[in-house]
Formats: C-alpha cells, sequence, structure tokens
C-alpha cells in the first residue's frame, strides 16, 4: 500500500505530463495490492467455513468488490474515481468489521 502511495498514476487531465514509469510502478503495485487483499478475505473465509461460520457472505462481497470494481473502471473511465472510492471504502468497512 505505501509503495502505490509513493507511485504517482497518470493524470486525470489529459495533456498534463508525466512518468510514465511511476506509472507503470503505481498500476502494478495497485494490482498487487488487489490481489493480496483479496487472497486475504479468501483466507479468513476458508477459515470461517472451516470453524462452522456460515457468516461469509460480506467476505464474498468483498473480494467480489476487490475483483470487478477493477474491471468496471477500466470499462468506465468516466467514473474509475468513484468506483475506486466504493472499493476502497468497501475493504475498509471489512477491516474494521473483522478487527471487532
Amino acid at each position: 500500500m505505501i509503495a502505490t502511495a509513493a507511485f504517482s498514476a497518470r493524470s486525470w487531465v489529459g495533456d498534463a505530463q508525466f512518468d510514465p514509469i511511476e506509472d507503470a510502478l503505481h498500476s502494478f503495485t495497485s494490482t498487487a495490492m488487489g490481489f493480496a487483499f483479496a487472497l486475504g478475505v479468501l483466507g479468513v473465509m476458508l477459515q470461517k467455513l472451516r470453524q462452522g461460520s456460515k457468516r461469509v457472505m460480506f467476505d464474498v462481497a468483498a473480494m467480489a468488490a476487490a475483483t470487478l470494481i477493477p474491471i468496471c473502471m477500466s470499462i468506465w473511465g468516466d467514473v474509475d474515481g468513484l468506483l475506486q472510492r466504493l472499493m476502497f471504502l468497501i475493504a475498509y468497512a471489512w477491516y474494521v468489521r473483522e478487527a471487532l
């Protein structure tokens, strides 16, 4: 997460200059972070299922958000910022729920 924040992404402004290497690093680290989150949620969900818990719907929703929202962001580029914030809201809500 820190590496993703350290590298700047391409500007939303069409003609603004950007560093393509930083943009690629930002993209790589954010993709890695998404996979790590989804795999972590999957691990927690499998542990809950092994313990007999049936309360995994929020885990399924968090994994779906981590995988489907980035796909939607690439399709609907005009609202990708809003979708990204929705994805982070779901992820942070999942973290808070697990912490409590």
